[in-house]
């Protein structure tokens, strides 16, 4: 999904429905208007008990901030499939 202003309710939706289908592997939400918030949603689908199976995630071009990558850095630390 690229530059289609999902924004944070965009990401929101999306992280539910890969914790719902376990079969999505990669994700792309480049040039979203992702903030912070959308960043939580995101670092928490990286946890371990979320149990996606996502082994790429590219957010380019979106402005979140120091904030928004601490919570995907959280996320990413308990991470053991992403490369």
């Amino acid at each position: 999904m690229w530059n289609v202003g999902a924004g944070d309710e965009g990401c929101r939706a999306v992280c539910q429905y890969i914790e719902m289908c376990n079969s999505v592997l990669s994700l792309e939400l480049m040039s979203n208007e992702i903030t912070p918030l959308g960043c939580q949603f995101l670092g928490r689908l990286l946890a371990p008990e979320a149990k996606a199976n996502l082994l790429m995630v590219k957010l380019d071009h979106n402005n979140f901030g120091s904030e928004g990558l601490n919570y995907l850095a959280e996320g990413l630390s308990m991470n053991k499939t992403i490369t």
